[in-house]
């Protein structure tokens, strides 16, 4: 008994240390972050961009990060009817686009909702260079004569150098 007590103790002590870095984590938070597709729209895929620069203070200073959540919001009455799908992306000047999150389907009546966030999901190579661009890629299920304007809110787990 005492050697699977002791076993159960290094084992957890060992899942520990390995979730350790070598830097201070916190988070980076970027709310209302505005994606519009200008009307007329049809129906397919569209896409919407924008442009982060990390502040300076922050410039070569990430050493990693982790995608935490990513929830998409409307604040028109139409909510986000109009959709059928949304993925997130990420893309830098010298890093390709990789895909971060998605929602398909958009649940019927909702105003709001949550992407699914990759397991796979790596945004340090984007934080590391330092300017980025978060992408948003809209399934639009019906003909629009107006814009469609989604807002975002990401929260990202970076680790700072130490």
């Amino acid at each position: 008994m005492k050697k699977l007590i002791w076993s159960a103790a290094l084992v957890l002590s060992m899942g520990l240390w390995s979730c350790s870095g070598s830097g201070e984590h916190q988070d980076y938070t970027l709310e209302n972050v505005e994606f519009t597709v200008s009307g007329p729209i049809y129906e397919g895929s569209e896409t919407a961009q924008y442009e982060v620069q990390l502040d300076e203070k922050l410039l070569g200073q990430v050493s990693g990060a982790s995608l935490k959540s990513v929830h998409v919001h409307a604040d028109d009455s139409a909510g986000l009817s109009m959709l059928g799908s949304v993925a997130f992306s990420m893309v830098g000047e010298k890093a390709d686009m990789s895909g971060m999150a998605v929602l398909n389907p958009v649940p019927a009546g909702v105003s709001e909702a949550d992407l699914q966030v990759s397991t796979e999901a790596d945004p340090s190579v984007y934080f590391k260079e330092g300017k980025f661009y978060l992408v948003m890629e809209l399934g639009i299920n019906q003909d629009l004569e107006q814009d469609v304007t989604l807002k975002g809110d990401f929260v990202f787990d970076i680790e700072i150098k130490k």
